[in-house]
């Protein structure tokens, strides 16, 4: 059982997202370069999917196209709040297609299904962009996780936030 719910809690959040190395592309199309040292940042909306696996996570990042990730601490810290309630919080490590990485903290607030295996239920929470590299290297934001989901096979959410880069 204790075996199980650790897995879980693995599986949950591997939160944080990487790239593949699918060609990446601003909205307009256009191919992305590395940012130049003297580059004004700017502040951008995006939308994030994001699925773990038992590798890491991957998904889709407006302004990083298709990713994968992996967390830096592992396991993420875990701590329950409640019977069927809890927090977890992690760093994670997000890289794009060409390499660029985004580094991110996240916090995640789990319900548990009562159903005693504590291996399926749902979440909400956030997590900050404290820095990165490449065209990311020095980049800040943060984004907002709204429905998430977990299960035995894994975890699944979409997240909105803004990011500066």
């Amino acid at each position: 059982m204790k075996t199980m719910f650790k897995l879980a809690i693995l599986l949950i959040f591997a939160i944080t997202i990487s790239c593949d190395s699918e060609t990446l592309s601003d909205p307009d199309g256009a191919m992305v370069a590395s940012k130049s040292a003297n580059a004004k940042k700017v502040t951008k909306d995006f939308t994030n999917s994001y699925t773990t696996t038992d590798k890491g996570f991957y998904g889709i990042m407006t302004h990083v196209g298709k990713y994968t990730g992996r967390d830096k601490d592992l396991p993420p810290n875990f701590v329950f709040t409640g019977e069927l309630t809890g927090i977890q919080s992690g760093v994670e490590i997000i890289t794009a297609a060409n390499g660029d990485e985004i580094w991110t903290e996240s916090t995640a607030y789990i319900t548990f299904v009562n159903d005693g295996t504590y291996l399926n239920g749902t979440y909400t929470g956030t997590w900050k962009i404290y820095d990165g590299t490449g065209r990311f290297a020095g980049a800040t934001g943060s984004a907002t996780i709204n429905n998430g989901v977990f299960d035995k096979d894994g975890s699944y959410h979409n997240s909105v936030g803004t990011i500066t880069y």
